[in-house]
């Protein structure tokens, strides 16, 4: 199964199917390439995250509305590491450096119905290349579906269940660290 076999959100589908459109060179595309007149279906979904190589860390740049709503804060210009408990950061920093070092797609899924705040979200993270040719960039498109008495989605990193995907072939890599 490739990756298309496993998103189930047409606003991912969207993503990605630009994010293809763009990458024809066989790199990811650069991050000035990306059109957002081609996604407006996916806009309040979608968040841009630099790499920062001084810090080694991540910065949340541009946040959708819609991830805004769900995480109930402001996450334009914090760092993964100001946001998640350091366990937490590690963990997700090791999926996204694998990301953009590769580069690779990471599909992810997480569902929670045994508590009382359950969830699902679905998600793709893609790489975008800077200025320098290097991916320092990366892309996610995050569909959350909440129950109605949930105000908030409290990631639990046990809940979700990360793939790693060839970005041209689409085809899942089984040799993945994380």
């Amino acid at each position: 199964m490739n990756l298309c076999d496993h998103l189930r959100n047409t606003k991912l589908v969207a993503v990605l199917a630009h994010w293809r459109e763009l990458s024809k060179t066989g790199l990811p595309p650069k991050r000035e390439q990306l059109d957002p007149s081609r996604i407006t279906v996916a806009l309040g979904n979608v968040a841009l995250v630099d790499y920062l190589p001084d810090g080694d860390d991540y910065r949340f740049r541009l946040i959708g509305e819609h991830v805004q709503e769900v995480f109930h804060h402001g996450l334009s210009k914090k760092r993964l590491s100001e946001i998640y408990s350091p366990s937490e950061a590690r963990l997700i920093k090791q999926r996204w450096d694998f990301c953009r070092q590769n580069p690779a797609l990471l599909y992810d899924r997480a569902s929670r119905d045994s508590d009382s705040t359950p969830f699902e979200s679905e998600r793709i993270i893609l790489p975008l290349r800077g200025e320098s040719q290097a991916v320092d960039c990366l892309i996610t498109a995050s569909v959350y579906a909440l129950n109605p008495q949930v105000t908030e989605a409290r990631h639990q990193l046990r809940d979700h269940r990360p793939r790693f995907f060839d970005c041209w072939s689409l085809a899942p890599l089984d040799d993945t660290p994380v």
